[in-house]
């Protein structure tokens, strides 16, 4: 039996929708819906709710959409408008929850305010909305705060054909646990608080990076066919105990750590740059200006260039403790400066070089293996001062048998 809507009428236009128990309770919402400070809008399992048009629940004050396993919630978009289902803003976001709710676009799912530098709310959001087992297709979540100490965590979840994004300037970060995502984007903007993923598995999407403080934190995932890509001034990537496969790290103007994970690419295939309008490039495992790498593989499948680090300022770049295979060429350094220890590695059957040093600045490559005992063999895999006085000597003595 439908339990009937209850609305309560405000001075504004806005009113409250109270939806009651039912497995069969829909709602078709034909104007924006406010939920004013102090009050919240409770959805219970098996709710439906059809956007006919582009219209909003505004939620100045708290929403609770509690569906389960065997019953949960729906958000259904008929409209191609860009309005979001679910704005919060001025608002406590522990005071909001969001259990077991498919939404499908496309509208945009849910939004945290819509601040900018010189159009800030007086009151800010606060805390954090948890959003857990939900399903988002064709549609996206943003953060869009502006230096809020607020941040959305989506736990559990899964991402088909959506856009998950922390706007320019100072949005709050994005937190990914144990979420599946497939066909989307994953896009940190220019100075956003940054996107992380943890104990997630993605396929067939792009990481794009909008500008100058963006950062992705990579822990405990899967990559699959989802590069990250970006050209303009500083980013930064970390990526721990995780596997990243076919999925380069193109970020000429970047920051890279890596620690206890796989880098795989196949240098015989390409990927599309959504960051510049070119052709397709042929992959490569990581290219950066500051690289920080240790206790990893990186592995190439015959050809292609592992590591590539192109770099015009001091920065500090190692590699230590890996495990470099099966690469055209393994190490490429290019530039002007920048400092390069890269100790206790394993060189493995590299194509043309191990290390390609067309930097002026020489590179310390001690105690490491190169796949022989020879010091000519050995010779013969790096290019450096020996091969042309205009750049920096690779000192590799010494090595490993």
């Amino acid at each position: 039996k439908r339990v009937a809507n209850k609305y309560f009428n405000y001075p504004n236009g806005t009113r409250i929708i109270v939806v009651g128990k039912g497995s069969d309770v829909a709602d078709n919402l034909t104007e924006n819906v406010g939920v004013p400070s102090g009050y919240t809008l409770t959805i219970d399992a098996g709710v439906t709710v059809n956007f006919s048009g582009d219209y909003q629940i505004l939620v100045l004050g708290g929403i609770k959409i509690n569906g389960s396993s065997g019953s949960k919630v729906i958000f259904n978009s008929y409209s191609s408008g860009t309005t979001q289902m679910i704005m919060l803003k001025k608002t406590d976001l522990s005071n909001s929850s969001i259990d077991y709710t498919n939404f499908v676009g496309p509208q945009p799912a849910i939004r945290l305010a819509s601040e900018s530098e010189h159009g800030q709310d007086a009151t800010k959001n606060s805390d954090t909305l948890r959003v857990q087992y939900s399903d988002f297709n064709n549609t996206a979540v943003y953060t869009d705060g502006y230096s809020t100490q607020a941040g959305l965590i989506i736990s559990n979840s899964t991402f088909s054909s959506s856009t998950i994004k922390g706007y320019y300037p100072r949005s709050e970060p994005i937190i990914l646990k144990s979420c599946t995502i497939d066909n989307s984007l994953i896009f940190s903007d220019s100075y956003n608080y940054g996107i992380k993923l943890y104990s997630s598995t993605v396929t067939n999407s792009n990481f794009k990076i909008g500008g100058s403080g963006a950062n992705f934190v990579i822990d405990k995932s899967n990559i699959y066919r989802s590069p990250f890509v970006y050209r303009a001034d500083y980013c930064s990537v970390t990526i721990n105990n995780s596997i990243v496969v076919e999925s380069p790290l193109s970020l000429a103007m970047g920051d890279v750590v890596v620690s206890n994970s796989i880098i795989s690419y196949d240098g015989s295939k390409t990927f599309d740059d959504i960051s510049n309008a070119g052709p397709p490039e042929s992959q490569l495992g990581i290219y950066t200006r500051y690289l920080r790498i240790s206790n990893s593989t990186i592995t190439g499948n015959g050809s292609g260039i592992g590591l590539k680090i192109s770099s015009n300022s001091n920065f500090a770049n190692s590699i230590q403790y890996c495990t470099i295979v099966s690469d055209s060429i393994g190490v490429q350094v290019e530039g002007d400066d920048g400092t390069y220890n890269f100790f206790n590695n394993n060189f493995l059957s590299q194509g043309t070089y191990a290390i390609n040093n067309t930097n002026s600045r020489s590179i310390t490559a001690t105690n490491s293996y190169w796949g022989t005992s020879s010091s000519s063999e050995i010779e013969g895999l790096i290019y450096h001062g020996n091969d042309d006085l205009n750049y920096g000597y690779v000192t590799y003595s010494p090595y490993l048998s």
